[in-house]
């Protein structure tokens, strides 16, 4: 739907207007006559509101809208006909409404302003002339076109919103990565510079042949000496060999637990990042409904190209992780130097997009 009624067309189209020469020039599309002829009458007639509003409607056809508003209103003002008011309020929300759309792009909140006021112009025409059914079609397309750009607004602020929570949970991951790829680095150099371990000694073999068991006795009266005198000490029992102690645990095994952690850590930004929603593209044309942007020449959006990188993070991520399984720390610890430098990159994508929206809010102010 668009604002309905051209301003001086339709509703008995343009005013007659002593010196029809500028009519005539207006209805044959030659603007710029039409207005030089208005100019000329209006010297003539200063107080007449048809050439006021025939020159309003010239310049509302070359898209001057400020010069158009202002013919306009002067034409409101001086008129005694509550028609013609009508009309000029009517062309003024129409005015208003298409310079809306020009501050759509780069100042929204100016835009809903403007078409707030659209809104009162088309009202103050519906109550001055009833009949006129177009004033208020026009109050209905223009309120759908404020929740528009209300309702883009506030996708606006969502995406910023997710944006910084991804940016946020992307430097917390690379510096925990970071973290991980330092005691990564110390167990390496820790396992190069440590000795080899000892081979175990192999057990000592008995003397006694194999099959045959011995039998302790207990030691017969003569044994122990004659009646009367002390016993001889028994003899010491052979000393139990105690098992050998548990070799330590690896500490690779520790840091795999954790580089799994991360690697879930990064899936879930990455999960993050392909159900974020990007704002709709803000458009010239506010009149409802919106069309869809042309696929064609669209660039990927920077939440998309950093997904790939976390992506790619992850791939480094899992492959650090079966190395430290493998307790492999030295060819782990560069496998996890890639994947922050991924990560790294996505997050500089980022950062450079939220630089660009910075910039371009410091432009509208």
């Amino acid at each position: 739907h668009t604002p309905a009624v051209s301003p001086g067309m339709g509703r008995g189209g343009l005013r007659a207007v002593p010196g029809a020469r500028g009519q005539c020039r207006h209805e044959q599309g030659k603007f710029e006559d039409a207005l030089k002829a208005y100019e000329k009458a209006e010297k003539s007639a200063p107080d007449a509101s048809e050439i006021l509003f025939n020159k309003g409607a010239a310049y509302y056809q070359q898209k001057d809208y400020d010069k158009a508003m202002e013919a306009f209103e002067q034409a409101g003002m001086k008129t005694k006909d509550a028609k013609l008011e009508a009309k000029s309020q009517f062309n003024m929300g129409n005015c208003t409404f298409h310079k809306a759309e020009s501050l759509m792009q780069e100042k929204p909140e100016d835009a809903l302003k403007a078409l707030a006021k659209s809104v009162r112009y088309f009202q103050h025409a519906a109550e001055l002339d009833p009949a006129m059914h177009e004033a208020k079609q026009n109050v209905e397309v223009t309120r759908l076109a404020i929740h528009t750009i209300q309702e883009a607004m506030k996708a606006q602020e969502e995406a910023a919103k997710q944006q910084q929570e991804l940016k946020e949970k992307l430097e917390k991951l690379i510096k925990d990565q970071q973290q991980l790829q330092t005691l990564t680095q110390q167990t390496a150099a820790q396992r190069a510079a440590a000795p080899p371990a000892p081979e175990p000694a192999p057990a000592p073999e008995s003397s006694q042949p194999e099959g045959e068991n011995t039998v302790t006795l207990p030691p017969t009266p003569q044994e122990s000496g004659a009646e009367g005198e002390s016993p001889a000490p028994p003899t010491p029992a052979p000393a139990i060999p105690q098992p050998a102690p548990a070799p330590p645990e690896d500490p690779c095994k520790g840091l795999a637990d954790v580089q799994q952690t991360l690697k879930t850590d990064a899936q879930a930004i990455s999960g993050a990042m392909a159900q974020y929603v990007p704002p709709p593209p803000q458009s010239q044309n506010i009149t409802p409904p919106l069309r869809p942007p042309d696929p064609e020449g669209e660039q990927a959006s920077p939440i998309t190209e950093a997904k790939d990188h976390v992506d790619q993070a992850v791939h480094y991520q899992d492959t650090a992780e079966q190395l430290l399984r493998e307790s492999k720390a030295n060819e782990a610890h560069p496998q996890q130097g890639v994947a922050i430098e991924e990560l790294k990159k996505a997050l500089d994508l980022l950062n450079n997009s939220q630089d660009k929206d910075q910039k371009k809010q410091d432009q509208k102010q």
